[in-house]
């Protein structure tokens, strides 16, 4: 009995140290993953807010460094066009998903699906895995208060409200032609109102707004510094905390809630293809979805990303149905009518035609 005891304590001490030399082999393993893109930067544009917090995270959590040049989607597609795709950026992070489908249509981008693109509703991502959504751009519109009550003008509560010539001059818009959050509006509005509706609209908008801005952001600012009484405003967290510093609301408009895509994508020309796949796997994983809405709150395409108390009213289930192949294939004649209306407004630099 003794014995039978003796070799069954033998066996089960064999099978521990076994088990504990296997758990230093995939503990070094481990760390010799970890250390294998040391010293690997990755060139990055991004339009995406405060992104740093999140670029700082992944760098620690992968040793992959990351330089970046913030740039609206529909001026980092006029710099590819120019370049012919030939770009020495790594990967492509924020903005509208137009502007990637139309990248991926003229073989700018590189094909692949990262791992956390399984969690992830079709309806978000690339079919053939050239691009998926982390996160969605939704847009509305941003008043001052104190300046409405001056003038003695209500607030505006649907996009259709703002073409009422009571507000001509206090509208401050961005340009579809160059922000992927403004064309949002327009495509959502052409495929659930139908173009004539869309063009009416915009010849009636274009009446009162002063100018259009480049940027989807600068409108809220200058909104904010009361400037103007109403501007055009992505939907994140960072602006509705505006309103704890100064007189402004977000409105959802109540006729149309307009939303586009944010994705990731790794481009063609990239010579550092792995570590740009590990930046795609990890910002489509929970965890870099929890960086991402830590960096700038958000409504995530992950459903197990949590999002802010002060948008937690809102739901994906809001968003109107946009087919994303015919937001691309429709952009060209939509911004060019835009542009039409919009005249010396709406100035296009040179590299944006």
């Amino acid at each position: 009995m003794k014995k039978k005891l003796l070799a069954a304590f033998s066996l089960l001490m064999m099978l521990t140290l076994v088990a504990c030399g296997g758990g230093s082999e995939n503990s070094a393993s481990s760390a010799e993953g970890d250390k294998k893109f040391e010293g690997v930067t990755l060139k990055a544009i991004v339009s995406y807010g405060d992104i740093e917090p999140a670029f700082e995270k992944f760098t620690e959590d992968t040793g992959i460094k990351v330089e970046y040049t913030p740039m609206s989607t529909g001026a980092a597609l006029a710099k590819l066009n120019a370049e012919g795709g030939k770009s020495d950026v790594d990967v492509w992070l924020g903005g509208g998903a137009d502007s990637y489908i139309a990248a991926k249509d003229k073989g700018y981008l590189f094909k692949y699906e990262p791992k956390g693109a399984k969690d992830i509703d079709e309806m978000y991502k690339d079919p053939e895995g050239y691009w998926t959504a982390v996160s969605f751009q939704a847009a509305g519109i941003i008043v001052n208060n104190k300046v409405l009550e001056e003038k003695g003008l209500e607030a505006p509560k649907s996009w259709e409200d703002l073409t009422d010539p009571k507000y001509k001059d206090e509208i401050i818009f961005a340009n579809p032609a160059i922000s992927g959050t403004a064309y949002a509006l327009l495509e959502t509005m052409y495929q659930n109102k139908g173009e004539e509706y869309t063009y009416d609209f915009l010849e009636r908008l274009n009446e009162n707004v002063a100018y259009y801005t480049e940027g989807g952001g600068e409108p809220a600012k200058k909104v904010s510094a009361g400037e103007f009484a109403i501007g055009f405003t992505p939907i994140t967290g960072d602006y509705y905390d505006l309103a704890n510093e100064y007189p402004v609301s977000i409105i959802e408009a109540e006729d149309l809630f307009p939303w586009i895509p944010s994705p990731v994508a790794i481009f063609e020309s990239s010579e550092q293809k792995e570590a740009a796949q590990v930046f795609a796997d990890y910002f489509t994983s929970k965890e870099g979805g929890d960086a991402l809405q830590s960096a700038e709150a958000r409504i995530m395409s992950r459903d197990d990303v949590a999002m802010p108390d002060n948008m937690s009213h809102l739901k994906k289930d809001n968003f109107l149905p946009v087919d994303m192949a015919k937001m691309a294939e429709n952009r060209d004649k939509v911004l060019a009518k835009f542009l039409e209306i919009a005249g010396a407004k709406a100035p296009v630099k040179e590299e944006t035609k």
